[in-house]
């Protein structure tokens, strides 16, 4: 990687061989050896204007086309500068400059594309002075702008934008003002104005030579023809060699580059660091897709579970300036993915009876250019396949009802799609599309390149990185380049072949247990040995069904970390975590620490002492669920039918205050039980969560039980669907509320104002809802009233609850497959397309999600699929087999 002042210094050198103009402007840059940022920010700013200038512009395009884009990204701003203040001649230079740089720049193609989304076109320059100046400050100041530029040069220019862009400059000039130039003095500007109209109306030969006979003599036509026809071919020098790329630095304004590719920056604010390790794959990886992004094709992510596709796109948003919503928008699809969702729908407004147009995700994308990641794309059924068709094609969107919509020149589209042993999970419709991507496969990381990824990513783990790293590998043989003897790869094969469970292992487990071990470096209360040891087996032996196998995997890995058979058999068979109830913890062994609650979140009628046998299999499942807990990471939990995996996870909130919902899943399970869908519903239904927000307020703002009555008064006009008396007591409060919060003591504490602001601002929004109410309320009379009714796992993730998913794998994999986008960290969300959300939801730090599952043992019972199990931290739940836990049972439920 060539660092950016060296390298333009070297281009400059090479320039000013070539151009003896050049020579002269950078010949006090090209002595120095050392440049500072100054001396950087010079030569960009001055590259930038004499792009400008047309005897230099396709000498400086060829010698620095690495930083072209960022030469550009510095002209427009001067442009949109100056015609701001009313100026346009630094925008007809551009344009100029523009249209011979396309003719030797795909960039340039792309940036002419998003430039004229703003800018007027070249030959609309009289029409806006004609409007708004007097002749004669007109007259004066064409005189002093268009000495060096002439409508010659323009209307060349306009054709020449036509020639190389394409279609797409059509559907976006106004091509009104084309027309006054059939009528100027020169015979040039009227035949390439023709020229340009019959590129426009996609005229015939015979059509176009009978339009320019009409306006030019046949002699200037055939001189013209003559003159334009001998195009000379541009002598470009070979400037930059291709094993050179540029690193990115700050004096880059608007550019960065990603793995020496150079990639527009969309919003400079919103820049932020990637998460990504750049590993020599991973920069292939990234080159890969970014020159894809670059060129303005549509990707296509291919890799095995876990190796990191979406990472890639999060990352070049992060880079490029657009992490946030709606800017990168990712949408998972399954079989239930309707191409609705995709395109829009017409959706109820909280008025009843009423419905508008509501442009769904990938609309939205395609109209104002943002980057679009459809998750699993083969997992899409075949209507969703046939809008994607047209759209990968020609760049065209069909939308029923209105009409053909061009793709904004930003869009960018990007899918994934997963693989397991080098072949696709699974054959859907959406090979129809294979020829239409750019495909890019991305390379499973190596031995050393694991060692690198953990010794950078944790520092602390340096010095046993390796050893890490092997445990790793024994258990995913065959996925990433290994250079062991052969003993260890036939041991490696064995293992892996006796491993009986439907978990495939990945990076995903790699980088949780480095992440767990990591935490306990610094804790000299306990053995790390032991720590690591015992994380170890929670994410690569728990979900072992075999004790003999499961005993088998942790031999293996103890003789990688230097444990002793002893050790290794008393964590396999001894070992039993203390559960301990402290007032403000639940500590459970050495590693588990769950904070309590101080709200009390029990449901009413539950029982303050859950009889619960505290076994030693439960035990240590309850340590490992304490542990994921405390990491954020989703549990699945595996075992037959009584085994208490419910159990455990109903303890676990009971004891920390968590409030926990369960939803039982079954065949008939769909997505929106746990989304939610519009619904009819009662006025009653819509204006319980309005009543409950006031009464929150009022209980904040004034004494509850001074004011028991109004209360009762309030709950009564609620029962008995008096609104109207209810919204009158409702806006009578909010006037008394504001008052007193307004005029409070200004002498109080800084907290409190700033709580009281709070509080008033709440009051202010309150008035807003009630007024949207009463209109509700009188439309309601004569329509009936559809409402989106949030899933019970949408209110969890808002509310901080914990979730848990009972026989999870009875539901269909289509119906699970809209879990992908909140398993995929700590921070994932959903976004409620349906309702016409691009925002995903906030999602509460207390959130936690939980899943149990029955062998795929018995009829009906299926393994989860191996893209979504592999996002889960999972344990197996075995039966109680020894004495001692039986009679722990025993004493537990039957002697009182």
């Amino acid at each position: 990687m060539v660092d950016v002042a060296d390298a333009l210094r070297r281009q400059l050198l090479r320039l000013s061989q070539d151009s003896e103009d050049c020579r002269k402007l950078f010949d006090h840059h090209i002595a120095k050896k050392k440049w500072d940022q100054n001396d950087l920010e010079f030569v960009l700013q001055t590259c930038g204007r004499c792009l400008l200038d047309p005897r230099l512009t396709l000498i400086l395009g060829a010698h620095l086309s690495p930083w072209l884009l960022e030469l550009l990204g510095r002209a427009r701003a001067a442009s949109l500068r100056t015609r701001q203040t009313g100026g346009n001649a630094l925008h007809l230079a551009l344009c100029l400059s523009l249209s011979k740089l396309v003719t030797i720049s795909n960039e340039a193609v792309r940036f002419v594309l998003g430039y004229f989304q703003e800018a007027p076109a070249p030959f609309e320059k009289k029409e806006e002075e004609e409007c708004y100046e007097p002749a004669q400050k007109r007259r004066k100041k064409q005189k002093q702008q268009m000495s060096s530029i002439t409508d010659r040069e323009l209307l060349q220019a306009t054709y020449d934008l036509l020639v190389y862009v394409g279609g797409d400059l059509i559907h976006m000039w106004k091509w009104s003002g084309l027309l006054s130039y059939l009528h100027h003095h020169s015979q040039e500007v009227k035949w390439l104005t023709c020229n340009c109209i019959a590129v426009l109306s996609r005229m015939s030969e015979a059509q176009r030579e009978a339009l320019i006979i009409k306006h030019v003599s046949l002699e200037t036509h055939t001189r013209l023809s003559v003159k334009n026809g001998q195009t000379t071919c541009h002598i470009l020098p070979t400037v930059w060699s291709e094993d050179e790329s540029i690193k990115s630095c700050a004096e880059l304004r608007h550019t960065v580059s990603v793995s020496g590719v150079s990639l527009p920056i969309f919003d400079r604010k919103c820049l932020k660091e990637g998460s990504l390790v750049l590993l020599p794959s991973t920069e292939r990886n990234l080159e890969a897709v970014a020159m894809s992004v670059c060129q303005g094709h549509p990707v296509l992510i291919v890799g095995a579970v876990g190796s990191g596709k979406t990472s890639l796109v999060e990352y070049l948003a992060c880079v490029t300036g657009r992490a946030k919503a709606p800017h990168l928008t990712k949408v998972q699809l399954g079989d239930q993915t309707d191409s609705k969702t995709l395109l829009g729908t017409y959706c109820c407004t909280p008025t009843p009876g009423e419905f508008i147009w509501r442009p769904g995700s990938l609309t939205q994308a395609v109209t104002k250019g943002y980057w679009l990641l459809l998750e699993d794309l083969d997992y899409a059924p075949m209507d969703v396949i046939s809008i994607l068709l047209p759209l990968l094609e020609s760049k065209t969107l069909s939308l029923p009802g209105h009409g053909n919509i061009r793709a904004h020149p930003n869009f960018q589209l990007f899918a994934t799609r997963r693989t397991l042993g080098g072949s696709k999970m699974v054959s859907g419709y959406a090979a129809l599309l294979d020829k239409l991507w750019t495909t890019v496969t991305l390379e499973t990381l190596t031995s050393s390149e694991l060692i690198q990824l953990v010794a950078t990513r944790w520092p602390k783990l340096e010095s046993i990185s390796e050893k890490l790293v092997d445990v790793y590998l024994m258990l995913s043989a065959g996925q990433h380049d290994d250079d062991r003897d052969g003993d260890s790869h036939a041991d490696v094969m064995n293992m892996t072949s006796i491993k009986v469970s439907g978990r495939l292992v990945s990076t995903r487990d790699l980088k949780k247990w480095c992440s767990r071990v990591s935490s306990h470096v610094d804790n000299i209360e306990i053995s790390l040995a032991n720590t690591a040891f015992q994380e170890a087996l929670d994410c690569f032996c728990a979900a072992v069904p075999n004790p003999s196998t499961h005993f088998t995997f942790a031999v293996h890995i103890g003789s990688f970390m230097n444990c002793t058979k002893a050790t290794v058999e008393y964590y396999c068979m001894q070992y039993k975590p203390e559960v301990m109830h402290m007032p403000d913890q639940l500590i459970i062994g050495q590693r588990a620490r769950l904070h309590k609650k101080n709200t009390d979140y029990l449901s009413i009628g539950l029982k303050k002492t859950v009889t619960f046998s505290l076994t030693r299999p439960v035990a240590l499942l309850l340590e490992r669920i304490g542990v994921a807990v405390m990491k954020k990471e989703p549990v699945l939990i595996v075992g037959e039918t009584g085994t208490g995996k419910t159990s455990a996870v109903q303890y676990l909130a009971h004891h920390t205050r968590n409030k926990l919902r369960v939803i039982n899943m079954n065949q008939q399970s769909d997505s929106s039980d746990l989304l939610g869908g519009f619904k009819p519903v009662q006025m009653k239904t819509i204006i319980a969560p309005v009543r409950q927000q006031f009464e929150d307020l009022f209980a904040v703002t004034f004494s509850a039980s001074k004011n028991n009555k109004f209360l009762e008064h309030i709950m009564v006009c609620y029962v008995n669907q008096r609104w109207s008396d209810l919204f009158t007591l409702m806006e009578h409060s909010q006037e008394r509320a504001v008052h007193k919060l307004s005029h409070s003591n200004d002498t109080v504490e800084q907290y409190k104002q700033t709580h009281t602001r709070s509080i008033l601002a709440k009051w202010h929004k309150f008035r807003l809802k009630i007024a949207s109410l009463k209109d509700q309320v009188q439309h309601a009379q004569s329509a009936l009233a559809f409402s989106f009714i949030e899933g019970t796992l949408i209110k969890a993730i808002q509310d901080g609850e914990w979730v848990l998913l009972d026989e999870i794998n009875l539901a269909s994999a289509e119906t699970l497959e809209c879990l992908s986008g909140l398993l995929e960290s700590d921070s994932g969300s959903l976004t409620l397309l349906e309702r016409g959300d691009f925002k995903p939801v906030a999602r509460h730090q207390d959130f936690r999600l939980f899943a149990c599952m029955n062998p795929a043992t018995d009829v009906g019972k299926k393994e989860l699929p191996a893209g979504l199990r592999n996002r889960f931290t999972e344990f197996f739940m075995g039966e109680r087999q020894s004495k001692q836990d039986l009679m722990i049972i025993i004493n537990d439920y039957l002697v009182k």
